[in-house]
């Protein structure tokens, strides 16, 4: 569902990457691959035993190895009665693990999906149409009451991820999954830093592991096509 819609995933990338997604030409692609072994890409990785979410940059017929993202996902499934609820595993132990492991990106994600708040609680928020993405014109349309507990539960779990992450190189995202598909709530989160401990090894592994099996890796575009 997360990987599916484009919007979403692509703005949890965006955090993730840092400046690397602003440099990316029309012709970017990611390649993504779900719940891959280990140990089908490193033979002697036994822990994690799977990457969630394996993602390599692609531009111009050049697979860009060296910006390959691993993630590690966990779900935390929040109601309004109990807003501060986390998942048993932060995630980080499996981080670390990949960058033993050597990839050259490695990030924490914790995916958030909730029931709703009683209209009582909603808040007045500013509302705005967007009228020209280039020079920022906006058009102002009002105030008007909304469900925040979105925001309130994503700033409350990168919270958490900041204050218990054991490196500073894992990139941290906490993004909330509107199960109604009623619009996009931009995610919180910092970009993952270059891995010290990768190498040509575990590239060149990814590499090959690619080319096994890239009829499995899912297909997406930064930009749609013209």
């Amino acid at each position: 569902m997360y990987i599916c819609d484009r919007k979403l995933f692509g703005a949890g990338y965006r955090e993730l990457i840092g400046n690397y997604f602003e440099s990316m030409g029309k012709a970017s692609v990611v390649m993504i691959y779900p719940f891959v072994k280990s140990s089908s890409i490193v033979s002697n990785l036994n822990f994690p035993g799977d990457i969630d979410l394996l993602i390599i940059p692609y531009e111009d017929n050049q697979l860009i190895v060296s910006k390959t993202l691993a993630i590690e996902l966990k779900i935390i499934r929040a109601k309004f009665t109990k807003q501060a609820k986390s998942p048993n595993d932060f995630g980080f132990s499996q981080a670390i693990g990949l960058l033993k492991a050597g990839f050259p990106y490695v990030a924490v994600a914790h995916l958030i999906i909730s029931d709703h708040s009683p209209k009582d609680y909603w808040r007045e928020v500013g509302m705005a149409q967007v009228l020209n993405t280039d020079t920022g014109a906006a058009k102002w349309l009002g105030l008007s009451k909304k469900d925040m507990m979105p925001i309130d539960l994503m700033t409350r779990a990168y919270g958490r991820l900041k204050a218990n992450c054991p490196n500073e190189n894992i990139g941290l995202l906490a993004s909330y999954i509107d199960k109604n598909n009623s619009g996009l709530w931009f995610p919180e989160g910092r970009a993952a830093q270059f891995n010290p401990e990768s190498n040509i090894n575990t590239l060149e592994q990814i590499t090959e592991f690619y080319y096994r099996n890239y009829e499995n890796f899912i297909d997406t575009r930064k930009w749609p096509k013209d």
